[in-house]
């Protein structure tokens, strides 16, 4: 019962609907011309005129040209006739050629032709005036008449007919005009014979013949239509221009016949031959109209879509484009073709949106979506009616979202999620529309964001410090842009700021909430709140440890009294906090080389801490601020204070070492070795003592407190601590402290403790005997002393060899001065004489050397070649004049000593002596040494070590060279 009910009410509307489409008005103009005479524009010509037209542009030229010259010439010609007749000839082929040209498509091809016609129908009477002939009157006047004729029929056909000519060709044109003319006339008997004729002249003739029939046979009510089909049989070779002049024929005899009454179907004609003219897309458009107005919708729609593929321009296009839609809108109201209506909107949209007619597409797009939403709204919520709604508004968006109606179409929507309980797209889309929006306009928006989006996460806006523990970091995230465009709309409300900061600290923008609280915080009405402020953005500062911040809220709670609503970790107090706080900043100011900002900060804390490590270890840094502050008294008496404190720890320690040490740059001995004498004492299992001990060294001695020097000597070479090149340095400042000591009986005794060290000590000992020995001559001379002492040492060994040479130096000087007492009392040198004291000046020298290891042994031998070259001038210059063999002799004897010393002398460099490393630094104090070292230097000789094996290697010496 419904459905027929249904199917009525349907009916209703259609029929009623007709009569409102019937009245429509076209938007494309229709052109139905029943004149024929455009047709017959390309059938009179006169055929023999054909082969005489011009081929081209240049023939054209040619053709004109002649016809001026002619002209010209004619009044004065002797064959007036012939140039006349040459003149109209001439006019003739110009006015066929651009009738035959002119398609109705140029401007200038029409002008041409009229003109063409009008200089050919302006000179005929002066040329029918010169010509007498009557048979070439006649072939005059045919091409003259056929141009009459089509300028005006009625006045032309008689003169036309009453023509005489033998060509056959012009015999059928003129037969077929005049079963035309006949035909015109409703002469229906001519019928026959215009056919016949027509199919004699062209094609195109019997498409005029089945045209003016198909007239005659219109008007007298008969059936015309085969006719017309015959015609757009025929026409399909022809020009456009052509096709359009049938087609407007065919359209005016279809049109203007009595029995059209609008009825646009059946076409009469076939339509293939006229696609593509002019008024081909005109007539769809009435086809579409009269399918309308039948009911068939889904028809018109086609000649409407293909009446926009015919049209030219883009304006009428889009006219047409809106009656597909509003078809297809009528399609839709059905209850079908919901999708190809929108599909259209949306191409039409697309198509034509920079015209007019686009706002009209988008109205229609909008009324689409906005009954479709509305539908939905009246009906319970169901998952598949919002799935199949998503579709249509998704394509609505994407395409027609610029529309002026589209902010009511997406807060439509928007409701309707809503009802669906899809909040999360229903927020979306709030914030989307906010977005767009201004005024009061946006604030509803966005106040039913936030009441959509606090709800979902359960977010209490009157308690705006028990924030729920939220772990949807988007959810969060679109409060706080909701939040944000909403600020201007509360401003003043602090419950609104403090949800907005707890929105970035549950997101983790510590930075932006800390931002927000400090803003709050001197605002805040309520006194909780800005406690609970106060310890949000105390606790965030501790988290990303920000001492600085750390370090300003609590003194800015000092001086506002803010309270903590929560415990500090690990039961601090304030205090506590603000200690830790500020020692790290003066940790960090110290390490970036801050000095004056880390000083600041520990004169903050300083009077807050007890006697304690902590508190050395401010006062510590606080001296060595000032150290690098170049502030050397004020780091002095800081670590003064650290030295008088208590607990005796490694920041004491080291406190009091550096104050040692600065007092020592300072110059202030004797403080420096009171801070490490209070280390010693107070600290005697430090780590430390014996760089302590060391300085303490160096300081005694500088000093000249030898004893106490020694005495911190003997206890680091007693240490196991001291390894052994620590030892042989201490061991050559206990030496060099006996030099200026000048005791017996402590010399003595560091003998007897050095030779107990176990360590390479030779050099030390060694040093040590000669000290005493040159000291107390008793020693020295004692046999019984050096064979207690272990040769195999070195130690014995070198203090006789040092013993030897000094004696031998004091022989060589005294057996010189004999031989120049000689020289000197004029007695002539005996050379047995010289080369004995010579020897002998060698033997004693060689003693030093008898001794294994000697140490002077190099230097004894040096003294050897001096005398041999000694000896060997004086040889020559006492001799003078008086050389004999024997004192020739003598000289090549000095000079072979000379050269095998030489070689001797490299040998023993090379092979070297590791006994005597202390060599050099005995021969710092001996001028002895110093000769033997800067001639060694001169020789390039750099290994100072003296050979261990001597025995066996008489006149063994190192080369004096030229004179120190």
């Amino acid at each position: 019962m419904s459905f027929i009910k249904t199917w009525l009410w349907m009916m209703v509307l259609l029929l009623a609907s007709k009569p409102a489409l019937a009245k429509e008005t076209p938007i494309l103009p229709l052109d139905a011309n029943d004149c024929c005479v455009p047709l017959l524009q390309g059938i009179l010509v006169d055929p023999t005129l054909l082969s005489e037209l011009p081929k081209s542009e240049e023939a054209l030229a040619r053709l004109v040209a002649q016809i001026e010259a002619d002209k010209k010439a004619l009044p004065k010609a002797k064959n007036k006739e012939w140039k006349a007749k040459r003149i109209i000839d001439s006019l003739a082929v110009k006015a066929a050629y651009w009738q035959l040209k002119d398609d109705g498509t140029k401007l200038f091809d029409t002008k041409a032709k009229e003109k063409a016609q009008k200089d050919l129908l302006s000179f005929a009477p002066i040329a029918l005036k010169v010509v007498r002939n009557s048979k070439q009157k006649q072939a005059m006047l045919f091409p003259v008449m056929l141009t009459q004729y089509l300028v005006n029929p009625k006045l032309a056909s008689k003169g036309l007919m009453s023509l005489k000519t033998n060509d056959p060709r012009q015999v059928d044109l003129l037969e077929f005009l005049q079963s035309f003319d006949a035909v015109s006339r409703k002469e229906m008997a001519a019928v026959k014979t215009l056919e016949d004729k027509a199919a004699r002249v062209s094609k195109k003739a019997s498409i005029v013949a089945a045209l003016i029939k198909a007239k005659v046979i219109a008007q007298n009510k008969g059936d015309f239509h085969s006719e017309l089909r015959y015609a757009s049989r025929l026409c399909q070779d022809l020009s456009l221009s052509d096709r359009e002049k049938i087609f407007r024929f065919s359209l005016g005899v279809w049109t203007k016949s009595p029995d059209f009454m609008d009825q646009w179907e059946p076409v009469p004609f076939q339509v293939n031959c006229f696609q593509e003219t002019k008024g081909f897309a005109a007539m769809l458009e009435r086809l579409a109209i009269f399918a309308r107005n039948e009911g068939r919708l889904d028809k018109a729609i086609a000649y409407y879509n293909d009446a926009v593929q015919k049209t030219a321009t883009e304006t009428q296009k889009a006219d047409l484009s809106t009656k597909a839609a509003e078809t297809l809108r009528q399609v839709y109201e059905t209850g079908a073709g919901r999708e190809d209506y929108q599909n259209y909107l949306i191409l039409s949209e697309g198509r034509f949106h920079s015209l007019s007619q686009g706002v009209r597409f988008l109205q229609m797009h909008d009324d689409l979506v906005l009954g479709e939403i509305a539908k939905r709204q009246g009906t319970p919520a169901k998952p598949e009616h919002l799935l199949d709604l998503r579709q249509v508004y998704d394509r609505y968006i994407g395409a027609a979202a610029f529309s002026p109606a589209a902010r009511k179409v997406r807060a439509t929507w928007v409701d309707l999620l809503e009802k669906n309980q899809q909040y999360d797209e229903a927020i979306d889309g709030l914030m989307s529309l906010a977005k767009g929006s201004m005024g009061i306009v946006r604030e509803k928006y966005l106040r039913h964001a936030i009441a959509l989006q606090t709800s979902s996460l359960k977010v209490d806006a009157s308690r705006p410090w028990n924030f729920p523990d939220v772990k949807d970091s988007r959810q969060l995230s679109r409060l706080a842009s909701i939040m944000d465009m909403l600020e201007p709309f509360n401003q003043g409300q602090v419950a609104f700021a403090i949800i907005r900061s707890r929105v970035s600290e549950k997101l983790g923008l510590v930075e932006d909430a800390r931002i927000r609280f400090k803003t709050i915080l001197p605002t805040a009405p309520d006194a909780n709140d800005r406690n609970q402020i106060f310890t949000s953005l105390l606790f965030s500062a501790m988290a990303a440890q920000d001492f600085p911040e750390v370090e300003s809220m609590i003194e800015l709670s000092l001086r506002m009294n803010y309270k903590l609503t929560q415990a500090l970790p690990d039961k601090k107090t304030m205090k506590d906090l603000y200690i830790e706080t500020i020692v790290y900043l003066v940790h960090d100011s110290f390490s970036h080389s801050n000095w004056a900002a880390s000083r600041q900060k520990m004169d903050k804390i300083i009077g807050m801490l007890p006697a304690s490590s902590l508190h050395n270890e401010i006062l510590y840094l606080k001296a060595r601020a000032f150290q690098n502050e170049r502030h050397f008294n004020d780091a002095l008496t800081v670590l003064d204070i650290i030295e008088q404190s208590t607990p005796l720890d490694e920041t004491w320690k080291q406190a009091t070492l550096d104050k040692a040490a600065l007092n020592l740059a300072q110059g202030n001995l004797e403080a420096s070795v009171r801070s490490y004498e209070i280390y010693l004492q107070k600290a005697p299992d430090g780590d430390r003592l014996l760089d302590v001990r060391k300085s303490l060294v160096d300081l005694y001695l500088g000093m000249d407190q030898y004893l106490a020097a020694r005495k911190n000597i003997l206890i680091l070479l007693k240490s196991d601590d001291t390894d052994d090149s620590q030892k042989s340095l201490l061991s050559d400042k206990l030496i060099s402290l006996h030099k200026h000591l000048g005791q017996d009986p402590e010399l003595k005794a560091d003998i007897a403790f050095v030779s107990q060290l176990e360590f390479e000590n030779r050099s030390a000992l060694a040093q040590l005997l000669n000290l005493l020995g040159k000291r107390n001559q008793t020693i020295a001379q004692s046999e019984k002393f050096f064979q207690e002492q272990d040769r195999s040492m070195g130690a014995v060994s070198d203090f006789l060899s040092e013993s030897a040479y000094a004696s031998a130096k004091r022989f060589a000087a005294q057996q010189f001065a004999k031989v120049q007492s000689s020289y000197k009392a004029e007695s002539e040198p005996v050379p047995e004489a010289l080369r004995g004291a010579y020897q002998a000046v060698a033997k004693e020298f060689m003693k030093a050397c008898d001794v294994p290891s000697s140490s002077y042994c190099a230097p004894a031998l040096s003294e050897v070649d001096f005398e041999a070259k000694r000896y060997q001038q004086w040889l020559t210059q006492a001799a003078g004049s008086k050389s004999s063999v024997e004192t020739r002799e003598l000289d090549s004897y000095f000079s072979k000593e000379a050269q095998a010393l030489a070689v001797q002398l490299n040998d023993a460099v090379n092979r070297g002596n590791v006994e005597a490393r202390w060599f050099n630094t005995l021969g710092l104090e001996n001028q002895e040494m110093w000769r033997f070292l800067g001639i060694a230097s001169q020789n390039g000789i750099t290994r100072l070590d003296i050979p261990q094996d001597l025995p066996g290697q008489p006149s063994l010496n190192f080369s004096q060279g030229v004179a120190q």
